[in-house]
């Protein structure tokens, strides 16, 4: 029996297509509202985690910092009495500790943060990019508080509040994002290959000997500038030290280095992790 054309209009409208997204833009923008939400949850997840069952609270987050300044004061600035410029040499040393230590805790807990909520990702579809982000940027509430330690340090130790200082949010963001975009390639690479997990502290402990933490970066760029000015932690600690006590020339070459890393790794960082993350749960 032949169906009316009304029947079949109606049909028509009942039907649902199911298929790729003609339009790629709004399907970014529904995986990026998605994102958003279960990147705060974790985030808050994650700073909760942090506190959880802690007398003391952010104590714990200045503990680290402190400690290792006077370790470092005692063993580099009073035994091998390195030269430390214009600023006291606690200074110096919590002014490369302050993004460094953001730096590390970024990419070790983006890291492992796949193959951490590997229960999660099996058995729920949600933007997988949301857990490497939470991960890194987990650790933004400590670097503030570093940051104002840092600042108040500076205070404690002779040194004059200046205009100078207002600048140091434009290292942080360059930390934030190179944090970001390290620790996104690495959970993806992490994802498939879990020796990344095991070479990365090795890899960081060598980075902090080769970065201007315990030290002036001033002789060793006057010596190598160029190689040595390829290391992305250069500019950012190099930039927090001139915006806290202006030892030098602004650091404009190694902070621009230090930018452009930061929005490489993050751009393809990003790029990456997309066309990867739908394999996530075959991995983990």
């Amino acid at each position: 029996m032949k169906s009316s054309p009304q029947q079949e209009n109606h049909l028509q409208e009942r039907v649902l297509a199911i298929g790729p997204n003609p339009a790629p833009i709004p399907g970014f923008r529904n995986d990026l509202a998605r994102a958003w939400t279960i990147f705060l949850f974790l985030l808050r997840r994650d700073i909760r985690l942090t506190y959880a069952d802690t007398a003391l609270g952010l104590f714990w987050v200045l503990a680290p910092p402190l400690a290792a300044t006077a370790v470092l004061t005692l063993v580099f600035g009073l035994v091998l009495r390195i030269d430390s410029g214009p600023a006291p040499y606690p200074v110096l040393v919590l002014s490369g500790l302050c993004p460094w230590l953001f730096l590390n805790s970024s990419l070790s807990k983006g890291c492992e943060s796949l193959r951490a909520n590997a229960d999660i990702i099996r058995k729920t579809y949600f933007p997988r990019l949301a857990v490497p982000a939470s991960a890194a940027l987990s650790g933004g509430l400590d670097f503030l508080v570093t940051i104002a330690a840092l600042l108040a340090a500076g205070l404690i130790f002779g040194l004059s509040p200046a205009w100078s200082w207002l600048l140091l949010p434009i290292p942080a963001l360059v930390a934030l994002c190179l944090g970001l975009g390290g620790a996104i390639w690495l959970a993806a690479l992490n994802m498939r290959l879990a020796d990344v997990g095991k070479i990365l502290p090795i890899v960081l402990q060598i980075g902090f000997y080769i970065s201007p933490v315990v030290y002036p970066a001033a002789p060793a760029l006057d010596k190598i500038g160029p190689i040595y000015a390829l290391n992305p932690a250069v500019g950012i600690i190099e930039t927090f030290r001139w915006s806290l006590y202006r030892p030098s020339a602004f650091p404009t070459i190694p902070l621009a280095v230090s930018t452009a890393w930061a929005a490489l790794l993050l751009i393809s960082g990003i790029i990456h992790f997309r066309r990867v993350e739908d394999t996530a749960a075959d991995f983990l």
